[in-house]
């Protein structure tokens, strides 16, 4: 705020050597007018103005000659701001008196304005907070990159490198196996074909049946299939597509599935195992940015930056296509009885589907108050539908009709698909950076957690309970072990 307040005072110190020249050419005509000082005044507003709960600032500030350029803020709390439009969580309850300062284009000050917030306890303040078990701080940030377990409990991870880091280091990796908090192997998947620059990494490892890891690299629109226990790149395929949001899948045969958006090769590919050649391309020219789910028959489901939704045979061909809306980067589901599940973007709204598997016949859909491209739909043993987006909700649905039967407030928008564990809870992340456990009736199990700035990045359950899940602060990212709260993932969905 100090930076913004000398700048400002700077611009302002120039136009008053300027007024004052234009003074001394105007002394025989009259004095100009002073300059009029801006007010400052904002509003708050909250679903609830309780701890934990977000608490958006709108600033109304005014200013009669000219036009605000900076704002501080103090929220009481020893937190500060110099955002226009802050957002704040107060940690405990009690009242908190709010300041604003605000300055102008000409440099000068408002008086400060202050409102006092009576912020209530939270009811959720009595329960116990998920037990961190061990955390491992990665180089850079993830970029929608959710880790995959092993049998063993070995978490894969990659890494979303900025350039600064990548310039930091002759051959930075990206790419880590983690165990018990402690880095097991770390790997580079290159940029260049020559091997001479780490890339990012934008999607999400897979672990194949072999055991073998399969990921992809932005920039060099290749996938690589990597062994699980050294780190080493056994092969690598360039498909001439750059791949984000997503993750490698496989076929029952073993086939490996990569969704590409951008440059020649976008379309949806099939691989072979061995990543030594390519089966087919479905819909060459389209963009993909989702996963697809496959069905008891091999076949296909995904949608497309199109505006449709496809199923796709074992060879390639289409079966059906929907047209949903504009664009999607989710994940497809699979109901116990066939129905296909997906949600993607409509306009400015986001839409939730459910298809009949056979013929793409809709069973019922929603229109959503705002976009739920991100993240996907997941599905309980039971049948019912949970998925989060913009309107900051964890939303359940009944799979016969798409009635609502609960929503769960977190506390920013939700990209995630939540994991399930086999006692019915969900586990999930939000923009904000707070990590929520919520049981079968939408109450929360635990106080939610905050881990970093944002979660972006979908959990996971090990086979023995275990939950991981990664949070981006500042510059860097976490992947984090917390405590079992259940004895495995659940099955059945």
């Amino acid at each position: 705020m100090i930076k913004n307040f000398i700048n400002i005072s700077m611009l302002g110190l120039i136009l008053l050597m300027s007024q004052t020249s234009c003074e001394n050419e105007e002394s025989l005509t009259g004095t100009p007018e002073s300059t009029i000082i801006p007010i400052a005044n904002f509003s708050a507003t909250a679903d609830l103005f309780q701890a934990d709960q977000k608490i958006s600032f709108t600033d109304l500030s005014t200013d009669e000659d000219g036009f605000i350029t900076g704002w501080d803020w103090d929220f009481g709390d020893g937190s500060t701001s110099t955002e226009q439009a802050p957002e704040h969580f107060y940690s405990i309850g009690e009242n908190y008196v709010v300041t604003l300062k605000v300055a102008d284009n000409t440099g000068s000050y408002s008086e400060v304005h202050s409102k006092e917030l009576n912020i209530e306890d939270n009811p959720l303040t009595n329960l116990p907070e998920p037990q961190e078990l061990w955390n491992y701080e990665l180089p850079s940030v993830t970029h929608h990159t959710s880790p995959a377990v092993m049998a063993d409990g070995t978490v894969i991870v990659g890494c979303n490198l900025t350039e600064s880091v990548r310039k930091a280091g002759d051959f930075p990796e990206n790419l880590f196996a983690i165990k018990m908090g402690t880095k097991v192997w770390g790997t580079a998947l290159y940029e260049n074909n020559d091997a001479t620059d780490t890339d990012e990494i934008r999607s999400s490892p897979s672990i194949g049946p072999d055991g073998s890891v399969y990921s992809s690299s932005y920039y060099s629109r290749q996938t690589f299939k990597i062994d699980s226990s050294s780190g080493e790149i056994k092969e690598v395929i360039y498909l001439n597509t750059r791949v984000r949001y997503t993750c490698p899948t496989f076929g029952p045969n073993g086939e490996v599935y990569v969704a590409g958006y951008e440059k020649d090769g976008k379309g949806f590919h099939s691989l072979n195992t061995s990543l030594t050649s390519a089966n087919w391309v479905f819909k060459s020219g389209t963009q993909f940015n989702a996963t697809p789910a496959i069905g008891s028959d091999g076949t296909l489901y995904i949608g497309a930056n199109d505006g449709f939704f496809y199923a796709i045979d074992s060879e390639g061909n289409e079966k059906w296509s929907v047209n949903y809306g504009s664009e999607t980067a989710s994940a497809t589901a699979i109901g116990p009885d066939g129905t296909v599940y997906f949600s993607g973007e409509s306009g400015n709204i986001g839409v939730l589907y459910a298809f009949d598997p056979d013929d793409g016949a809709v069973k019922w859909y929603k229109n959503l108050n705002k976009k739920a491209s991100q993240g996907g739909p997941a599905i309980s043993a039971d049948g019912t539908i949970y998925l989060g987006g913009y309107e900051e909700k964890m939303i359940a649905y009944n799979p016969e009709d798409g009635s609502e039967k609960w929503s769960y407030t977190a506390k920013g928008a939700i990209e995630t698909v939540p994991a399930i564990d086999d006692a019915g809870n969900l586990y999930f992340g939000d923009l904000s950076g707070y990590f929520h456990v919520v049981g079968v009736d939408g109450k929360p199990k635990y106080k939610p957690l905050m881990l970093g700035d944002l979660i972006h990045d979908s959990a996971a359950i090990g086979a023995d309970g275990t939950v991981y899940v990664t949070a981006n602060s500042s510059t860097t990212s976490k992947p984090y072990a917390l405590e079992k709260t259940a004895t495995g993932l659940q099955t059945g969905g």
